[in-house]
């Protein structure tokens, strides 16, 4: 209960910013959406830059919020994901994870989508001493 409390005042606090700051819907399709122009630029197409900021702003923020409070209550954590030395590969494969999650669960994209974001690194990073 002290941690389901713990992450809806946490997402109130990053929603309430993330509407001030940007005019974009904020549900996991549209980051999905985002997320995609990333392949865009593998296969030699023209991106949509601010898309891409978008996703992986969004990843950033969220992977922070994670480690942030880990670090403030050390029995809290959703996942337990093996950080390599490379903070951008390690985002790069969030995204690859998240990504992959939406598209084999289209009916949770019009669900919020750090909500999303959590479920698609619990199941790719499973915490064996924190039982759900």
């Amino acid at each position: 209960m002290k941690k389901l409390a713990l992450l809806l005042s946490t997402l109130s606090l990053f929603f309430a910013s993330s509407a001030t700051a940007f005019n974009f819907e904020s549900t996991s399709g549209y980051y999905l959406q985002a997320c995609n122009e990333v392949d865009k630029y593998h296969y030699g197409k023209p991106i949509d830059r601010e898309r891409v900021d978008v996703c992986f702003g969004f990843i950033e923020g969220a992977e922070g919020m994670h480690t942030g409070l880990t670090a403030v209550n050390k029995d809290f954590k959703f996942y337990c994901p093996v950080s390599s030395s490379n903070y951008m590969q390690d985002i790069k494969h969030s995204r690859i994870i998240w990504v992959e999650y939406l598209k084999n669960n289209p009916q949770n994209l019009h669900l919020p989508p750090i909500i999303t974001f959590i479920a698609a690194m619990e199941k790719a990073f499973p915490c064996p001493n924190f039982p759900r």
